[in-house]
């Protein structure tokens, strides 16, 4: 069984590994790692790739808080000013419009104030689009290490315009991306990308995904 970190909207390739599997853990017991897949995703835009990044309340006199004590900040307008950027970055994409207001019900809900509250709601809501069992289980507790190849609460992190370092290498199919004339094809983007260009379809994407 996987061990996952909680994850912003997490990349393509996360997601292919979870078809594969079935079945995971997410480690909210964790001590929290600051630029990393927790708190920021990867979109397409006209210019190449966004790094949308969530902002979270800092604990006071704790340099790595457990994730589970994570709270969201409401600084800056982030809900707004990141559902503002998925829909300029997707509204020309085929199955956008079928899921905005579902997806602008989650940014828009304030009740979802830790941080891993609002990213589970937003893995929820993908594997619903996608048609796949939520065979994820959340858990505060906090895990021992396990085998790497099960891991992935280590991986993933120092996300950059190429990715994120340490992250699963997987080799996917090139899909249709609104952008691709301009930016080439841009692999392993938040999972909201492949839904919003493939719609279901995207199941045919992470069942063909292979070990690089």
């Amino acid at each position: 069984m996987l061990l996952l970190p909680t994850a912003y909207f997490a990349p393509v390739s996360l997601y292919a590994l979870l078809w594969r599997e079935g079945a995971a853990v997410e480690d909210c017991g964790e001590r929290y790692l600051r630029q990393t897949l927790r708190t920021r995703c990867r979109i397409a835009t006209p210019a190449g790739v966004q790094t949308l990044s969530l902002p979270v309340e800092h604990t006071h006199g704790a340099d790595r808080p457990l994730v589970r004590d994570l709270r969201l900040s409401e600084h800056g307008g982030w809900r707004r000013v990141h559902f503002t950027a998925l829909r300029s970055a997707y509204e020309r994409s085929p199955y956008f419009d079928y899921f905005a207001d579902e997806l602008a019900a989650i940014y828009a809900d304030r009740r979802l104030v830790r941080l891993a509250d609002f990213n589970a709601a937003l893995r929820r809501w993908a594997l619903a689009a996608l048609g796949m069992e939520d065979g994820v289980r959340a858990t505060d507790e906090t895990l021992p290490a396990a085998p790497g190849d099960i891991d992935l609460r280590t991986r993933y992190e120092g996300v950059s315009p190429d990715g994120f370092a340490g992250g699963v290498r997987v080799r996917l199919t090139p899909y249709y991306q609104v952008f691709v004339s301009r930016t080439g094809f841009l692999p392993d983007l938040s999972i909201a990308d492949l839904i919003f260009h493939m719609g279901r379809e995207a199941r045919l994407v992470l069942a063909a995904a292979g070990a690089c």
